[in-house]
């Protein structure tokens, strides 16, 4: 998961130059403005939150995962930014509209499709707005990391031993065998 948050952060550092801070959430509009004085990051700020709903394993050490990317943005006043908030989050929504990883790409993921936008209550003057997208991302760090299958021996006898029963479906069978 490591990769994709890697992944995502550069896309939006590199096309979303006007945030100044983009870390994986853990609640830090609470905790920083939470009875406390303290700047803990700059503003604009966007945190990026993972949430799994499924995971589908397959053979070879890879797997599925269908997950949620929730992204929590963060302006530093209703007033001193004006409209900035929202024409932030609009700019950020064209630059994740068909956002992908590719088969060139370190990580392997769906388009991403937008399911939902809100904004949060008013946190000591901050404007915080969320924006959720849904995607598949596809794990392949065991794949990838030299994961290694013992050869496995298969002695098979695919021949058939046991007696049809005279009459009914086994006969029908037997004789589209043999015949």
């Amino acid at each position: 998961m490591k990769k994709l948050y890697d992944f995502i952060k550069a896309k939006i550092l590199a096309d979303l130059p006007e945030f100044k801070t983009v870390r994986v959430w853990r609640e830090q509009y609470m905790r920083s403005n939470e009875d406390r004085d303290e700047n803990a990051f700059p503003y604009p700020a966007c945190f990026i939150e993972f949430v799994t709903t499924d995971y589908f394993n397959y053979a070879l050490g890879y797997r599925d995962v269908n997950l949620i990317i929730r992204f929590h943005f963060g302006f530093e006043s209703y007033w001193l930014e004006k409209d900035l908030d929202w024409e932030l989050t609009d700019k950020f929504d064209k630059v994740m509209f068909r956002f992908r990883g590719n088969e060139d790409d370190p990580v392997h993921f769906v388009s991403m499709q937008k399911i939902s936008q809100f904004q949060e209550a008013n946190d000591n003057n901050v404007d915080l707005q969320v924006i959720e997208y849904i995607t598949m991302f596809r794990e392949l760090s065991s794949y990838k990391e030299g994961l290694e299958l013992a050869p496995v021996d298969l002695d098979l006898d695919v021949g058939f031993e046991g007696e049809f029963i005279e009459g009914g479906l086994q006969d029908e069978l037997q004789s589209e065998i043999v015949g």
